[in-house]
């Protein structure tokens, strides 16, 4: 059967966080790259426990910060971020 095939109403039953070890969840994460922030903000469990900051991959949290750096530069109106020599535009 087809995942689009699921009843809705099934779905809903299914405990996707608990369902899974935590440790099964980091693996999916290793493997997600920064796409592994947008499965965290998905819900509060796996930002408390499951993905925690400090339980992403170095390579993730290392391209968060750097994200967040830019966004604020961005945010603050500079034009060319100094020592990286590339343009702020989005």
């Amino acid at each position: 059967m087809l995942y689009a095939q699921i009843p809705p109403r099934l779905l809903h039953k299914v405990d996707w966080v608990g369902g899974l070890a935590d440790e099964t969840w980091r693996n999916v994460a290793t493997h997600l790259g920064l796409h592994a922030l947008t499965l965290r903000r998905t819900c509060a469990t796996f930002q408390k426990r499951v993905l925690a900051l400090e339980e992403l991959p170095v390579a993730v949290q290392l391209a968060r910060r750097l994200l967040r750096l830019l966004e604020e530069l961005h945010r603050l109106g500079c034009k060319q971020a100094i020592g990286l020599g590339c343009s702020m535009t989005r």
